[in-house]
């Protein structure tokens, strides 16, 4: 059996020892920064920077220049990670047996370089990631003329890291996740949440989506009067704005307002067309909604008549300012072609 090179509690013994534990350590800082570092995403360091705790924002700070330059750092940990443990049995059989040596050597490497700093960055990785970063910033700066030439050529080959945003779908999940009904600790209210799930749906929404049919709208003849059972009719369908149709309900040619009713008496059987008829946009089935409630909050209508296209002049339906709001401020699913948007048309 061979001799060791530095017996038991010597002075070299030591020297070796403490070397092995600081590649060791190396090893294990190397591995955790790499998971801590890379597994966050540069949109996700743009928001604690605008919008987190000030400790977050100033954590976040540190290791945004890192993690923008992903590549780099990656091939630098890597490489720092794999100098030390192949130099670890080198310095190990110096001190113990050879058998000994390999026998230790994997377990060490697997619980103490592997899966504690691994687990510990995981778990920490912000706060660590921020510490370490001047560690890590002394490695690239070591390491550079090997590692920048080898992430310029992943840069090439793979693309460099951008900023990844949610799509919209991804965003609805996201913040649906943030509801405290979800049960995942969200601060969220349901009615946040559906304000912020119907504001995004609102832009893929047309017209079509936020009307009332025609079929289902109440609407006067501009030739009718207003007798008892017309004045019944309005007061019965409880409605703000009263569209008034010439001949065939669906050529709708303006509104009148209920409220100027007041003064008239049911025995005067008053003709609707003495009455003031306001003018009604028009828009297309195709419009989006967002670009019609621009148009409903400049005042000048709360209604408007829905066409098919630009050719046809019969109307389809008629969406309404609440009508918009409900589409906003509902769970989608209840709303397209749900009771919500039906019942609430034309009331506003």
């Amino acid at each position: 059996m061979r001799e060791y090179q530095f017996p038991c509690c010597e002075i070299d013994f030591w020297v070796y020892f403490m070397i092995c534990l600081v590649l060791v350590s190396l090893a294990g800082i190397a591995s955790g920064l790499a998971l801590a570092l890379l597994s966050f995403r540069q949109v996700d360091l743009e928001v604690l920077v605008k919008a987190g705790l000030p400790k977050d924002r100033k954590h976040a700070e540190r290791i945004q220049p890192l993690v923008k330059n992903g590549h780099f750092v990656l091939c630098t940990l890597l490489l720092g990670k794999s100098l030390a443990m192949e130099a670890l049995p080198i310095f190990m059989d110096s001190i113990i047996p050879t058998w000994f040596t390999i026998l230790m050597s994997a377990p060490l490497v697997t619980v103490f370089a592997e899966i504690l700093p691994q687990a510990v960055c995981s778990r920490y990785g912000l706060i660590l990631g921020a510490k370490m970063a001047p560690i890590v910033q002394l490695l690239l700066l070591i390491f550079f003329p090997i590692t920048y030439p080898a992430s310029k050529v992943l840069d090439w080959a793979l693309g460099k890291e951008h900023s990844v945003l949610l799509r919209r779908s991804e965003l609805k999940t996201f913040v649906d996740f943030h509801a405290n009904e979800a049960g995942k600790g969200g601060e969220l209210s349901h009615h946040e949440t559906s304000i912020i799930t119907g504001a995004i749906d609102l832009t893929q929404k047309t017209a079509k989506d936020a009307m009332t049919p025609i079929s289902q709208t109440f609407s006067l003849d501009i030739n009718s009067k207003l007798d008892m059972h017309t004045m019944t009719q309005i007061l019965s369908k409880g409605h703000s704005r009263i569209p008034i149709h010439s001949g065939h309900p669906k050529n709708i040619i303006g509104l009148i307002l209920v409220k100027n009713l007041i003064f008239c008496r049911p025995e005067d059987e008053t003709p609707i067309k003495n009455l003031i008829i306001r003018k009604i946009p028009r828009v297309y089935e195709s419009w989006p909604l967002y670009e019609i409630l621009n148009q409903f909050q400049k005042g000048h209508s709360h209604m408007a008549i829905v066409l098919k296209s630009n050719k046809e002049t019969e109307s389809t339906g008629a969406p309404t300012f609440l009508n918009l709001i409900t589409q906003k401020i509902s769970n989608p699913a209840q709303v397209v072609g749900g009771n919500i948007l039906q019942n609430s048309a034309m009331v506003s």
